[in-house]
């Protein structure tokens, strides 16, 4: 079987190489070349496709910088590819720009609404609703979670768990710029999963970047193992970090 040979100073002449089931290198002449791509009509499509995932790598990689201290403990080695993923499927919602310059500023962004960057796509974070109030000079936004019940909220948790932490947290994006800002509350302590209540937390975010902006509000839950008063995380497989909603500024 023939196996493939990355030349990359072969391929900007338009020549691949090959392995033949011998181990001899076998060079062969293409017609397609950099700079026929970059210029090429025929290459149109490639190259409006190329310019948007590259956008959509760069804001993937901005939200997961924004929501980094609340990654740190959600398993999902996909995370990556997942979110460009999503994020090119809103671009392509944008209904002013032309292809290869459709942006996230002009999508639906009610498609991220329930997004899970957890692997195993599961979600506790519907039991836990979240309200948002932005000011009107748009430099201000209060979020609060609602005291709830947790007699249904762990269905599917793990049995081992004896305590879990559940935080609002807030990402500030400007597509543009590539800037951006996170809030979360620092400090919390879990709880217990046989607790009645789930207390309610409110986060208060000062935004200093300028706009446009794309504001996202998720809940990161959190399991914990409890012995003799020390708190070990369970695994980052059970924990998840869940969008809730992402609106324009």
């Amino acid at each position: 079987m023939l196996k493939n040979i990355k030349f990359s100073f072969l391929k900007e002449m338009g020549i691949t190489g090959r392995l033949n089931k011998n181990g001899e290198i076998v060079f062969r002449k293409i017609g397609m070349t950099a700079e026929r791509i970059k210029t090429d009509p025929a290459y149109r499509r490639t190259r409006e496709n190329g310019a948007e995932f590259g956008r959509a790598a760069q804001i993937g990689k901005l939200i997961r910088r924004a929501f980094y201290p609340a990654l740190t403990n959600i398993s999902n080695p996909k995370m990556s590819g997942d979110l460009v993923k999503m994020i090119m499927a809103l671009m392509r919602t944008d209904p002013i720009s032309p292809r290869g310059e459709r942006t996230i500023l002009n999508a639906k962004l009610d498609l991220l609404s329930g997004y899970e960057f957890n692997e195993r796509k599961q979600s506790w974070a519907t039991s836990f609703p979240i309200t948002y109030k932005l000011n009107k000079a748009g430099n201000q936004l209060m979020v609060k979670m609602k005291s709830v019940s947790q007699q249904s909220a762990w269905r599917n948790a793990p049995d081992s768990a004896t305590h879990v932490r559940i935080c609002p947290v807030l990402a500030v994006l400007n597509p543009q710029s590539l800037e951006q800002q996170s809030f979360y509350i620092p400090g919390i302590q879990p709880v217990s999963t046989e607790a009645e209540d789930i207390p309610q937390q409110q986060l208060a975010a000062a935004i200093t970047i300028p706009g446009p902006l794309i504001i996202i509000t998720a809940i990161c839950i959190e399991f914990f193992m409890c012995h003799n008063n020390h708190f070990s995380p369970h695994g980052g497989k059970f924990n998840s970090l869940t969008i809730v909603n992402a609106f324009h500024t």
